[in-house]
């Protein structure tokens, strides 16, 4: 797998929620991730929501929409309005800190 982002985005991304995307590539390996059709954010492009562990021992939200190979364009600690269900992590309802 191939994974290809702009620097000055990372280093914005590093500032604001604390997570590289270098480090938030590996959450696309851990065996137990969760990925989540997003259909709510897009409706001109398949979009997808991936919860998982880093390599940082970090649970962390990935948001990516699809292209020809994934775009990743946001990567947060696990923070924000979710609910998922998952036999390998526990089901939970995660606290919501951004405002629509």
């Amino acid at each position: 797998m191939e994974f290809m982002w702009h620097d000055e985005k990372s280093k914005t991304n590093l500032t604001k929620h604390g997570v590289s995307f270098d480090e938030a590539k590996s959450v696309f390996f851990d065996e137990f991730a969760r990925l989540e059709h997003d259909p709510d954010h897009s409706k001109h492009e398949d979009r997808f929501v991936l919860l998982g562990i880093s390599s940082l021992l970090k649970l962390l939200v990935l948001c990516q929409r699809q292209t020809d190979a994934y775009n990743l364009f946001f990567s947060a600690p696990a923070a924000l309005c979710l609910t998922l269900r998952n036999d390998n992590y526990a089901t939970q309802d995660m606290p919501c800190r951004h405002k629509k």
